[in-house]
């Protein structure tokens, strides 16, 4: 995935919580805007997981981007995977 696709979803109005799905399956649930960064050459993605700590990530380890509904389960809509770009 694009990190300027991850920048858009970050910085978008109203802000809506998302995952990040990694290539090895691993998922960051992101539902404040604050909870990720991207640097400014888009080569490192910085996420801050609920539970605590930071993981750093390389863009195109990221496989997709969920949305997250108001109930707090996978919305259907997905703002931009891997296949997309």
């Amino acid at each position: 995935m694009e990190a300027e696709e991850i920048r858009k979803l970050r910085l978008a109005y109203p802000f809506r919580p998302f995952i990040l799905v990694t290539e090895d399956g691993r998922r960051f649930v992101l539902d404040k805007p604050p909870y990720v960064a991207i640097s400014p050459l888009n080569n490192v993605i910085l996420v801050a997981p609920e539970g605590g700590g930071m993981e750093m990530l390389k863009p195109q380890w990221v496989k997709e981007a969920i949305y997250i509904d108001e109930r707090g389960t996978n919305s259907q809509e997905s703002p931009g995977s891997k296949e997309s770009a």
